[in-house]
């Protein structure tokens, strides 16, 4: 087993709306437990707090007519501060430790 001690990972994101799924993918930093422990995930604020750590980038973002958008300081605060996106952002990191995990 490699030591890697910034590792990072990359999961999709899954954003279900009543028009439909959209998609993208997200490249996570997977930081320590101790360090994470530092973030109230009970809370909405601590949850946008650690995914603003956690999080390195979004491929894949596109606006309401389908053109690019690249990822930025100001998508980032749009995204985590929609509800929806922001679970589904939590989800992807989640689901992605988890696979990296058992090496799925």
């Amino acid at each position: 087993m490699k030591i890697n001690v910034t590792p990072t990972f990359k999961s999709t994101v899954t954003v279900k709306t009543q028009e439909g799924i959209d998609t993208c993918t997200a490249t996570f930093k997977a930081i320590p437990f101790s360090q994470l422990e530092e973030f109230d995930l009970d809370t909405p604020e601590g949850t946008r707090k650690a995914l603003g750590e956690l999080l390195i980038e979004l491929d894949g973002l596109e606006d309401a007519n389908g053109k690019s958008v690249p990822f930025c300081d100001e998508v980032l605060d749009w995204i985590l501060d929609q509800p929806i996106h922001r679970a589904a952002v939590f989800e992807a990191y989640t689901k992605g430790i988890q696979e990296a995990a058992t090496g799925n």
